[in-house]
């Protein structure tokens, strides 16, 4: 079973990520991890109707983004690769600069490191633009 870690950040639009959820929930050969900003949360209750532990209960793990003890935080935890979405562009800044407040900088970092697929939506005011990083395709 492939592990895939799902993040998802302040930025407006958390409905894609629980959607994104709903479909991985269904594929047998991908297990979900997911791990939610403090403001993700706060933007989950904003936007939808959906409460936190029904969106918790769509993911097969679920981790504290505060927590840099968890296993996605380690270069050394195999996965298939990461998608955060939405990407606030305060996560997307800290992938990029190294600066890891949280599993979610750290868990993208990881993925960059490790050369494995991952993905961020970034929103922002000004543009709306899809980033892919470690694309073997690329």
């Amino acid at each position: 079973m492939k592990r895939l870690i799902v993040g998802i950040s302040g930025a407006s639009g958390a409905i894609y990520g629980v959607r994104l959820l709903q479909i991985l929930r269904d594929v047998d050969s991908v297990e979900t991890h997911l791990v939610m900003s403090q403001a993700a949360r706060q933007t989950l209750a904003l936007e939808t109707h959906f409460s936190l532990r029904e969106v918790q209960a769509l993911a097969d793990v679920t981790h504290d983004a505060r927590d840099i003890a968890a296993s996605i935080s380690s270069g050394s935890y195999p996965t298939a690769g990461m998608v955060i979405l939405p990407c606030s562009i305060k996560t997307l800044s800290g992938i990029v600069t190294v600066i890891l407040t949280d599993c979610l900088p750290r868990g993208g970092c990881d993925i960059k490191r490790a050369a494995t697929s991952g993905a961020v939506c970034a929103r922002n005011a000004a543009a709306y633009r899809a980033f892919a990083f470690n694309d073997p395709g690329r």
